[in-house]
């Protein structure tokens, strides 16, 4: 069964260290963290060495 999770890190775009939170849906954390690397490396052009994942947790979503 899928869960939501916020993904929350940083990246360097361009010159700087950008914040962001991305909420993905995944089996697991593991997984969930793979699909952030995945997403924000894809759409901004930046490589894994350059994002840093500092939490991932679950988040409940309405009356779950």
């Amino acid at each position: 069964m899928s869960k939501n999770y916020a993904v929350k890190g940083k990246a360097k775009i361009g010159l700087y260290w950008e914040k962001f939170e991305k909420n993905v849906t995944a089996d697991n954390k593991d997984r969930a963290v793979e699909k952030a690397l995945s997403t924000i490396g894809g759409n901004h052009a930046v490589k894994r060495k350059q994002i840093v994942i500092t939490s991932a947790e679950e988040v409940k979503v309405g009356g779950e």
